[in-house]
């Protein structure tokens, strides 16, 4: 397999309930940006996947590609800065001036939310088992490329077993990393060996790639 087009969702019954439900309402992000994060950071390019929960609530914010925001909104919501803060702690880079995430995707960060869309307003609203079919299947996919896979947050920490899987079939060929989600809420309950401020991500991920033979990132925003 060497694009995201050859997955089996595309041609499943799972896929065309989706669909239907896409044809009758209007979801986070727009439709012509729900598969952004796939578009962004074609198979073959992908070094380090970072997994969310799914799309900023506010229709003004969601892009189709996790934590990003367009590059025109002044003033981040409280994910981001929480992103932007261990960024600067972690690499000693100033504070982005965007919210922009784009350059990152070009680079070899694939930004994925495990439930790809949402109601305005209501955040996991789309927790439809249709969607956990898809990120099953985009976890296994990137298993089998050799990738640094980081899973932020309860959603995203349910698709552990393929990867642990995956180590079992092929070891270190992949480089697992699970962290609490950065949201406000999250930090404040999360266990001390899965909080996101500290966790060095950026660094560790790129320590992460070294190990596997894939170089670095360049994280500068």
């Amino acid at each position: 397999m060497n694009t995201w087009d050859d997955m089996q969702f595309w041609s499943s019954k799972e896929w065309e309930i989706v669909q239907e439900r896409l044809d009758k309402d209007i979801f986070n992000p727009a439709r012509e940006s729900i598969f952004a994060a796939f578009d962004a950071t074609p198979l073959d390019k992908v070094k380090v996947a970072i997994l969310g929960q799914d799309p900023y609530p506010d229709p003004r914010l969601a892009t189709g590609l996790a934590f990003s925001i367009p590059e025109d909104i002044q003033g981040f919501p409280p994910t981001l800065d929480t992103i932007f803060k261990e960024y600067c702690n972690d690499l000693h880079l100033p504070y982005p001036s965007s919210g922009d995430l784009r350059p990152w995707c070009s680079r070899g960060v694939f930004l994925y939310n495990v439930i790809p869309t949402c109601d305005s307003y209501r955040s996991l609203s789309n927790d439809w088992p249709e969607w956990s079919v898809l990120s099953r299947e985009v976890v296994e996919t990137l298993c089998k490329e050799g990738v640094v896979i980081v899973l932020l947050g309860r959603k995203a920490r349910e698709l552990r077993d393929i990867v642990n899987y995956y180590e079992v079939l092929t070891p270190k060929e992949n480089i697992l990393i699970e962290l609490c989600h950065p949201s406000t809420r999250a930090i404040a309950n999360a266990k001390t060996e899965a909080k996101f401020l500290g966790s060095r991500l950026f660094s560790r991920a790129n320590e992460a790639l070294v190990t596997l033979g894939r170089g670095t990132i360049d994280w500068r925003l």
